[in-house]
């Protein structure tokens, strides 16, 4: 089922892109991911998103960085961001949260509960 939703995976470890990838597509998102903080925002700058699953801990620039530049820029300030991550801290969510992420999933995915979110935060993405 097609839902023409454009979804962004940023996440430096191939095995977890797959993993996004496949519960995604078979949810009918329309994916495209990264693998780095960069390349994540060389997509940004070209595509339109209607949603980015980011994780934090990267190489280069981390999730948060690039989640303080969406947030600071006014033409990519309105895509909703879920962080994706294997750090639990309360801090990191908060810190998250108060910058801009719509979400924060906690790596084991737990596909049930990443589908929720996403469809969750799609439901109340500001209309463009």
């Amino acid at each position: 089922m097609k839902n023409n939703r454009n979804i962004l995976v940023v996440d430096d470890f191939e095995t977890n892109i797959l993993l996004l990838q496949n519960i995604l597509q078979e949810a009918g998102f329309n994916v495209k991911s990264a693998y780095s903080g960069y390349e994540a925002m060389e997509i940004i700058r070209k595509e339109s998103l209607d949603l980015i699953l980011l994780d934090i801990l990267m190489p280069g620039i981390s999730g948060m960085e690039v989640l303080e530049l969406l947030k600071s820029n006014d033409k990519t300030r309105s895509i909703p961001v879920i962080m994706v991550t294997a750090i639990h801290e309360i801090k990191s969510v908060r810190n998250a949260m108060s910058i801009g992420a719509k979400g924060y999933i906690k790596k084991p995915i737990n596909k049930d509960e990443l589908l929720f979110a996403i469809t969750e935060t799609l439901q109340t993405k500001s209309p463009e």
